[in-house]
């Protein structure tokens, strides 16, 4: 009896580690969709209403709202185990919540409540139809799951990209233009730029009002393939700050020779 316990508590272990590495070195299993979310730890509610859902496989799933996620990692049958990111600035869901079982839409526990509610097919239409069109980009890095590249404060000219606790559908903030080039959702007058290369601050990206004199940006990324996003001068993105386990979100994105060795990133260009 106790190793077949013993054997419970690692395979759960498993999945709560699976959860933390995300979507590290594998594609997208799935881009996510808005449904009727709850998420309450120990009597607050962090999450009620409109959220972002994702299949992780195995039954099991993400929620999003806009500074807090949890997983629910399926173990057994309508038996599951459940973590969250407990502070907006925390990079993965590193606060076990404990074992769960499913009560229809919902999975509760003595720490937790997760639900994941489909909406009627005229709302979802609704939802889907009033969020942004664009995409959003998730660096493969492991650890970091739910993070993509967002505005910080309001995206107009000389606002910085960090990399946060994403928020989506706020985030789908990427197209690719005709030309190949990325380019802000909506705002064809934004382009992506570099802040201060060459001063005493790192250079950092930012998006300005699209000028000639400024790279073009690509990436041959997608949904589910990863790929380095490179500008028109043989720039790379990087995210120093991944590489500190002690760093916490936001992380400012900066940019590197593509041949230099610091640490160009890929990414996947997707729903999420």
């Amino acid at each position: 009896m106790k190793v077949a316990f013993q054997k419970r508590r690692v395979i759960a272990a498993l999945a709560i580690a699976a959860a933390m590495l995300g979507h590290a070195n594998t594609p997208f299993a799935a881009e996510s969709r808005p449904v009727d979310c709850e998420l309450t730890v120990r009597g607050t509610t962090y999450i009620r209403g409109i959220c972002q859902f994702r299949p992780t496989g195995g039954g099991g799933f993400q929620i999003s709202g806009d500074d807090y996620f949890a997983y629910v990692n399926v173990t057994g049958r309508g038996v599951a185990e459940a973590s969250w990111n407990e502070h907006p600035e925390s990079t993965h869901a590193q606060a076990p919540l404990g074992v769960v079982t499913r009560k229809g839409a919902c999975w509760t526990g003595a720490n937790a409540t997760i639900c994941a509610r489909d909406l009627s097919p005229e709302k979802a239409r609704a939802v889907t139809a009033a969020q942004p069109d664009g995409l959003s980009l998730f660096p493969n890095l492991p650890g970091a799951s739910s993070a993509c590249i967002g505005a910080e404060g309001k995206l107009e000219p000389g606002s910085a990209l960090v990399l946060h606790n994403c928020r989506l559908p706020a985030d789908h903030i990427f197209v690719r233009r005709g030309d190949g080039s990325l380019g802000i959702a909506k705002r064809p007058d934004l382009c992506l730029a570099v802040e201060a290369p060459g001063m005493s601050k790192p250079p950092q990206l930012i998006v300005d009002v699209c000028r000639p004199d400024l790279p073009r940006w690509t990436t041959a990324a997608n949904t589910t393939q990863d790929a380095v996003v490179r500008s028109s001068d043989g720039m790379c993105l990087t995210i120093p700050k991944a590489s500190d386990p002690n760093a916490r979100f936001p992380f400012f994105v900066g940019v590197a020779p593509c041949r230099s060795g610091a640490g160009a990133l890929t990414f996947f260009l997707t729903k999420g």
